[in-house]
């Protein structure tokens, strides 16, 4: 997000992926994973913090080999006051994570805190709904912070279902990131555990296969990425972070009314939703997150459509890193009157109350006649090919595009669980 552009290549060994201070990284996915809480741990003594860290989870793809590089890089972990303990079962490890929180609230601390990671696939998210729902409403310790790592498997390639985690921690009321490339999966964890630590709040990042297996140059820095931490909106009795007698009433009030607009402050102050290409009469708004955002990247390049052509066109695009809480002011994506707003997603967006992706083609509609002319797409599978989401969002302007003998608007460009219909997206219809 925050690294600098640098095209030198650089020579290295196995072992400075994580033993390296400063520099550009080739790493994995799952690995720029293994570095987040060595990195944390860094950035904490930067700071002047005493931390430690904890990781618990049960393995499951996309994260099926995190636990076998976790204890591969088992000397570095120790180095840096980190645990690694994998569970019985996703439950147990949210209830563990929860009590780490704590250290500090009670005397005898050894620490100035622990910051946490959960792992697991989308299944474990279901079953653990209850901790975390208890754990999030109890808080984060201001030198704590909780991350929850979820491997979603849209395509139910190792699953006997497809999953989708975005809407369980919705409900919770935890926030959600969505990373795509290795880059994002390193800034957008220790982001996470920054809002943690800030908003009092669990923090949840979204994965799936594309991104964790991907790879890439990774640039690692104690202060990279920036983090801003804004003053917060609101501040109840207390403060927003765990404490040591507390109430069910107290703690919901304490949620829904200061923590997640304190996670939304931050969200904003860090810029982790941004216009990329920004016209100034746009005709098409376009928001995309985690791999449809290299999707929608990909398909317009192959259109031969760069920024400066994009923005020419008039074609806005927005992109989305966290998914909820989600900026509605920053999500309104302006338009000239008679033409639409549009998005790239995979799965079932959690539009409402928050957004992986939102599409519209076509005028907008309004007054008692918008029911009616709203037409919902069913969601099926993963996403449609890049060449697909290309002829969509080309439009007549773009040669390499074919124009449909069908004037009215279609969406080719959703998909998620099969039987899902509505929440993935909508089109209207002029």
């Amino acid at each position: 997000m925050n690294a600098p552009a640098d095209s030198r290549r650089l020579s290295m060994t196995l072992t400075d992926r994580y033993s390296v201070e400063s520099g550009w990284l080739y790493m994995t996915g799952m690995q720029a994973l293994v570095r987040l809480p060595l990195q944390q741990h860094r950035r904490d003594a930067a700071a002047g913090l005493n931390t430690g860290g904890y990781i618990s989870g049960y393995r499951g793809s996309p994260l099926g080999r995190y636990d076998i590089e976790l204890w591969a890089a088992d000397k570095f972990l120790k180095e840096e006051n980190i645990v690694f303990r994998p569970a019985v079962n996703e439950d147990l490890a949210a209830t563990a994570l929860w009590g780490t929180q704590y250290v500090g609230v009670f005397p005898g601390a050894k620490v100035d805190g622990v910051f946490g990671i959960w792992y697991g696939k989308g299944p474990g998210v279901d079953r653990s709904g209850d901790p975390f729902r208890h754990a999030n409403q109890a808080g984060s310790a201001p030198h704590g912070g909780v991350l929850a790592l979820a491997g979603d498997d849209h395509g139910a390639k190792s699953s006997t279902v497809a999953n989708y985690s975005d809407l369980n921690f919705v409900a919770a009321g935890i926030p959600v990131l969505y990373p795509a490339n290795a880059q994002e999966m390193l800034d957008y964890g220790l982001h996470g555990i920054a809002l943690s630590r800030y908003s009092g709040c669990w923090c949840a990042m979204k994965l799936v296969t594309d991104v964790v297996e991907g790879g890439g140059s990774v640039y690692v820095s104690p202060d990279s990425p920036a983090i801003t931490l804004p003053p917060l909106p609101s501040t109840p009795d207390g403060g927003l972070n765990s404490r040591r007698v507390d109430r069910a009433l107290i703690q919901e009030d304490r949620l829904y009314h200061h923590k997640l607009a304190a996670a939304m402050a931050y969200i904003r102050a860090n810029g982790l939703n941004r216009i990329v290409v920004d016209p100034e009469r746009a005709r098409v708004g376009v928001m995309a997150a985690g791999k449809a955002w290299q999707d929608l990247r990909q398909a317009l390049l192959v259109l031969g459509i760069d920024d400066a052509q994009a923005k020419a066109m008039g074609i806005r695009i927005m992109k989305v890193g966290a998914v909820w809480p989600l900026d509605r002011d920053r999500s309104r994506v302006r338009r000239r009157p008679g033409h639409g707003a549009g998005g790239r997603g995979e799965t079932p967006p959690a539009r409402r109350p928050g957004s992986q992706c939102a599409l519209w083609l076509g005028p907008p509609a309004a007054g008692a006649r918008q029911a009616r002319r709203r037409q919902s797409v069913r969601c099926h599978a993963r996403a449609a090919p890049v060449s697909e989401c290309g002829r969509n969002l080309a439009g007549p302007d773009c040669p390499r595009a074919r124009r449909s003998a069908d004037p009215r608007p279609r969406l080719l460009l959703r998909s998620g669980p099969p039987g899902r219909t509505g929440a993935g997206a909508r089109i209207l219809r002029g």
